[in-house]
């Protein structure tokens, strides 16, 4: 249809152009731009490392071997007697805060932590302390603070 249509006499689209993804794509080019992309790459691994070692203090086991080359979401099983779902939606209904399931196979068994795009240490500090309330509210004995304080230490130990 594109083809179509852009070759007729009076040249337009088929469709209404999605003008909000290429502006909000323009936008994302000028903060990378502004950023440095080395830099982004650096702010993803320190984000996944400092979540990565928050959730391992919480004890929880992470679903993937604990490299830095997954900066972009941490998976995590759940823990025993504690369902995956009951976490996701705690923490989206009671704090905002949104968390994927696992896919395929996976669903239902564990629960991921986006961390690649716009977030800083903020975000991951507020989402661990969630996290921290979530499995105490649905009767895990969390270590109150724990995530928190590991994630805080590896922001702190790379200038984040």
């Amino acid at each position: 249809r594109y083809r179509e249509a852009l070759s007729g006499p009076s040249p337009q689209n088929p469709y209404t152009p999605a003008i909000s993804t290429v502006t909000a794509l323009a936008t994302s080019l000028e903060m990378i731009q502004e950023e440095g992309i080395e830099n982004i790459w650096r702010r993803h691994k320190v984000l996944a490392k400092a979540t990565r070692e928050g959730v391992k203090a919480l004890g929880l086991k992470l679903f993937s071997p604990d490299k830095e080359e997954s900066v972009v979401v941490t998976a995590v099983y759940p823990p025993s007697g504690v369902s995956a779902s009951d976490i996701i939606k705690v923490m989206r209904e009671e704090h905002g805060i949104w968390l994927a399931g696992g896919q395929s196979k996976l669903k239902g068994k564990i629960f991921r932590i986006g961390h690649c795009g716009y977030y800083m240490p903020a975000d991951i500090v507020m989402t661990l302390s969630a996290l921290e309330r979530t499995l105490s509210s649905l009767g895990f004995d969390v270590p109150t603070g724990k995530g928190v304080e590991a994630a805080q230490r590896i922001f702190i130990e790379n200038k984040a």
